[in-house]
């Protein structure tokens, strides 16, 4: 799921900051449950109830050349995690589905990949040290986290979309 986002003191009108957050699901023992969940700071237009109208919903088809090996596709995205963790801005591109949304401080998601090669330019002399992968029992969706160190150390998370059996990048958060 991901959304706008705001905080401040509860039963106050005013709020103290906005932003956009990002959380994945996974089912364990048969409930629902968020595996791993990050935001942004960042402006947004009008109060969260009134910005939620604008999210939009994506349907996924289930990719026809996946495999049923859950393990090798962990392995498989991990090491594509790594290779765009390497040279990250000139790889983007090639890595990204046509929508992608990059999440950085201080501004909105991008949601064209025109808007997200653009942005990362401000990645260029970031440190990129993936920890995880995870590959949902579906084979559709996973997820990658790390490090990120540039001025200073923070954590980043990638969601991913098998694409026809090509890992694409939907879902990036720095």
């Amino acid at each position: 799921t991901t959304g706008p986002s705001e905080w401040g003191t509860r039963g106050q009108s005013q709020r103290d900051g906005t932003g956009y957050f990002v959380s994945v699901w996974r089912v364990v023992d048969g409930k629902w449950r968020v595996a791993i969940d990050a935001g942004i700071e960042g402006p947004i237009p009008a109060p969260v109830d009134m910005e939620a109208g604008t999210i939009s919903t994506r349907t996924l088809r289930p990719s026809p050349s996946r495999s049923d090996d859950i393990a090798q596709m962990r392995n498989d995205l991990m090491q594509i995690e790594r290779t765009l963790a390497a040279d990250y801005p000139n790889l983007l591109r090639e890595h990204a589905t046509s929508d992608v949304r990059l999440y950085r401080n201080g501004r909105a998601p991008t949601s064209t990949i025109g808007e997200a090669i653009g942005l990362v330019g401000g990645d260029a002399d970031v440190e990129w040290t993936p920890r995880v992968a995870f590959v949902s029992a579906s084979g559709d969706l996973g997820y990658t986290y790390g490090i990120a160190k540039a001025e200073r150390e923070g954590g980043y998370m990638r969601v991913w979309r098998n694409q026809d059996g090509n890992w694409k990048v939907a879902y990036d958060l720095r």
